[in-house]
């Protein structure tokens, strides 16, 4: 029995990948030497998770991605991948997403509760997004300045002679905290 088992399961090294036109899905050309033979397979889909999708970084000097393939006749299908040249540090209960890639995006779910997004542009609300957000500490910062001038401007020269008017009657009251309770950025 563990000698059938055994040859249903290879490993093998990712070469190159590219997505089937019809079926949208992830195929691999596959390298290994599991059972000191080497061997390639020109096209073996990719199974797993069915909400996470990916498509491998080509193989380059520190590494490829890794695949065990389970043998079924002639055919050959991924059903675990490794990818060991972008690892990070996880602590207990957390869960890190992200793109293969020395400088990939990538999000880190912490068992706090707390999501941090590392990338180099962050879009919300879908791929057209164009507006940059703001940061609350400077709009507040700011709106202090321009409240603080407002308040204490006077105009001079409007009488004859050389009047200067008061400051304003009615002055502008504080800004109210432009800051959301749920998204910080960076």
């Amino acid at each position: 029995m563990r000698e059938e088992l055994a040859g249903m399961f290879d490993f093998f090294s990712a070469a190159s990948s590219r997505v089937l036109a019809a079926a949208k899905s992830v195929v691999l050309e596959l390298h290994g030497d599991g059972d000191g033979t080497v061997e390639s397979v020109a096209e073996a889909e990719t199974f797993g998770e069915a909400a996470v999708l990916y498509r491998p970084a080509a193989p380059d000097s520190t590494g490829a991605l890794e695949a065990l393939c389970f043998r079924r006749g002639d055919e050959v299908v991924v059903v675990a991948t490794k990818e060991r040249r972008w690892q990070v540090t996880l602590e207990e209960g957390e869960v890190v997403v992200r793109g293969f890639g020395a400088n990939a995006a990538r999000v880190h779910l912490k068992a706090d509760g707390t999501a941090i997004v590392e990338a180099t542009m962050v879009k919300l609300g879908g791929a057209a997004a164009a507006d940059f957000a703001a940061l609350a500490s400077v709009v507040d910062s700011d709106l202090a300045a321009i409240r603080t001038a407002y308040n204490l401007h006077t105009h001079g020269g409007v009488t004859v002679g050389a009047g200067v008017t008061a400051v304003p009657l009615v002055p502008l009251a504080a800004a109210s905290p432009t800051a959301c309770s749920k998204v910080k950025i960076q």
